[in-house]
């Protein structure tokens, strides 16, 4: 009986791989130097350790795998055979379904689970299940008919057969499965202030009244612009107007120019924001607001450079986005009227009835927030609040800003090319001319093709850059067309077209100014009606108006304010550089940098500068 329980145990051995033997080999030696000594999970552990460090094991056994085999070697009486490995004993290795069968199944999971459509699992299922049903009824009886599949086996399958990025690929898209699963590597960061500037467009979650009616006016386009070194808001366009190059040219206006009338427009903030200049690198998303001349000739006029970052990858420009995140959950979700960023959030709860918020009074709580809140706030990612780390780098930097703003507002302008002659300019069929055109067009000895520029906010006047001295001056409307295009935006201009030609069933200026009057009426009636959607259009037209308006005034004054200056001072300033009185208010609130000229290290850039 020991004989041939021995000869068993020797066919066994000799009858096993080498692989299997040296195996076996591996596992004698840990317990051969176990066996006659303790057993506790210490003097295992040490032994363990000790024998992989002589056979140089990289994969030495656990405590209880060691036990095992200790237990093994002993209840085989003694023999090494006992620890061969016994993975033939693992379950069946031969395939469990046909061929085609299995291809019912993958035809089942690409026709129903791996689609846009998302199906569920059950779905694809119940698709093979009536291949397989078909495939039964027409095979004969003496033949083998498919037996349906469990749903752990379609799971399998799909998991054996794709990665999980092409099932996220085929369900959701090539651009979230990316997003998803695609590293992250490093992004270029701003290594001082205005190195490096991110700007983007957003819909607020805020719902915003009219100041008259109290009526909802509907939620209004934020644009901001964030410096990537600092975290400071740069400068922020806030209005009706959808994202356009008019809201980005305005932003960056804000940006660019110093912020001297927060002061005097809003006495309750505590603070200062200091934060202004003309950046070396904007970084913009793919958006045709973004694809325009005038920004490339922005770009070209100051040095900056335009990146514009992959399709449908926001993360290329972070800070922009994590800031509307924080905006929206540190102030407009705090304020009354907020719509939440989600349906599930939102709940009940009524953001019309509840607007209490005008776009003026928004505009300041904007302003607070920025400068009292957020620029003092320390800031996990930088480590300090954001007002501070600007005024610690820009200390010894100088600041570039242009030279004036008028330089600065034709830059931002839309470009188009027209012929001057001694009628002027037409544009939108409105017609410019001055004494300053008359004296270019002599000098150039007869009519000639110029490069204008326009403001789709404000008709009532044109650029002009001369060719040879690259200098630009401002050309108004004839004094026909001078009242009524005067802080006249291009939309309402189109309106006012389109309502003549309808209406009056003509175009000339007296039928535009009719149409423009007979507009303004209706205006101010729609302001009060039930629809949303129409006292946000009412918004639009009348916040282009009040803010054309406002800078028209604004711009009258100083120009007289500054007739007056440079007919009574003595003091010697290039007019290139400081075209008028440093000293004054006037100065002060359209040209803060100048202003600041002598405190910060200010550099200006010339007007001829290209």
């Amino acid at each position: 009986m020991q004989a041939t329980k021995l000869g068993k145990q020797f066919d066994v051995w000799s009858s096993a791989s080498e692989s299997d033997r040296a195996e076996a080999r591996r596992r004698f030696a840990y317990v051969n130097a176990a066996i006659g000594g303790p057993k506790s999970a210490t003097a295992l552990q040490n032994c363990s350790d000790q024998v992989s460090a002589e056979l140089d094991d990289r994969t030495p056994p656990s405590i209880t795998t060691f036990k095992a085999w200790i237990s093994r070697y002993q209840n085989g009486r003694n023999d090494i055979a006992s620890l061969l490995p016994k993975t033939k004993r693992r379950g069946n290795r031969t395939r469990r379904y046909h061929d085609e069968l299995e291809e019912i199944v993958d035809r089942s999971l690409e026709t129903m689970y791996l689609t846009q459509q998302r199906l569920s699992m059950c779905d694809a299922r119940l698709h093979a299940a009536t291949h397989i049903a078909a495939h039964n009824k027409s095979t004969p009886a003496n033949e083998n008919k498919f037996t349906m599949p469990s749903i752990e086996y379609f799971w399998r399958r799909l998991r054996s057969t794709y990665s999980e990025f092409d099932i996220c690929c085929a369900r959701f898209g090539q651009t979230y499965a990316a997003r998803r699963y695609e590293t992250v590597q490093g992004f270029s960061r701003g290594e001082r202030p205005l190195d490096r500037v991110e700007i983007d467009h957003t819909v607020i979650d805020l719902t915003v009244v009219d100041g008259r009616s109290g009526l909802p006016l509907g939620r209004p386009y934020l644009t901001i612009a964030i410096d990537d070194d600092t975290r400071c808001i740069l400068g922020y366009y806030l209005s009706f107007e959808p994202p356009s190059y008019l809201s980005v040219s305005y932003c960056l206006r804000h940006a660019i120019l110093s912020k001297s009338y927060i002061k005097e427009m809003y006495p309750n903030i505590k603070n200062t924001w200091d934060c202004y200049g003309v950046f070396t690198n904007l970084v913009v998303d793919n958006g045709s607001d973004f694809h325009s001349i005038a920004l490339e000739d922005l770009a070209k006029r100051f040095g900056t450079t335009i990146q514009y970052c992959p399709r449908a990858k926001p993360r290329y420009k972070g800070k922009i986005e994590r800031l509307y995140g924080t905006m929206n959950r540190g102030l407009f979700h705090t304020l009354p009227g907020t719509t939440f960023s989600n349906i599930v959030e939102k709940d009940e709860y009524d953001s019309l009835g509840n607007a209490v918020i005008s776009l003026e009074k928004l505009h300041e709580i904007v302003h607070i927030w920025i400068v009292d809140l957020y620029h003092q706030k320390k800031q996990t990612a930088i480590g300090e609040p954001p007002a501070s780390r600007w005024r610690k780098h820009i200390t010894g930097m100088p600041i570039p800003v242009p030279a004036c703003v008028t330089d600065l507002d034709a830059t931002l302008a839309v470009p188009f090319e027209r012929t001057l002659t001694r009628n002027g300019i037409e544009h939108l069929t409105l017609e410019y001319n001055s004494d300053e055109c008359g004296l270019y067009l002599a000098r150039m000895k007869g009519s000639t093709k110029v490069k204008c520029r326009y403001n789709p906010n404000d008709l009532g006047h044109i650029y002009i850059e001369e060719h040879d001295t690259g200098h630009v001056f401002k050309v108004p409307a004839k004094v026909k067309w001078h009242e009524y295009a005067n802080g006249l935006s291009r939309w309402q201009h189109q309106l006012c077209q389109r309502f003549a030609a309808k209406n009056l069933e003509k175009e000339d200026i007296f039928a535009l100014a009719e149409a423009k009057e007979k507009i303004a009426q209706i205006v101010e009636e729609e302001i009060f009606t039930q629809k949303k959607r129409t006292r946000a259009r009412v918004a639009r037209y009348q916040g282009e108006t009040a803010r054309s308006a406002k800078a028209k005034r604004d711009l009258d004054g100083l120009s007289e304010a500054s007739e007056k200056r440079s007919n009574t001072s003595d003091q010697a300033t290039d007019d290139h550089i400081y075209p008028f009185d440093t000293s004054s208010e006037e100065s002060d609130r359209w040209f803060p940098s100048i202003t600041n000229a002598h405190e910060e290290n200010v550099e200006f850039f010339p007007r001829g500068r290209k």
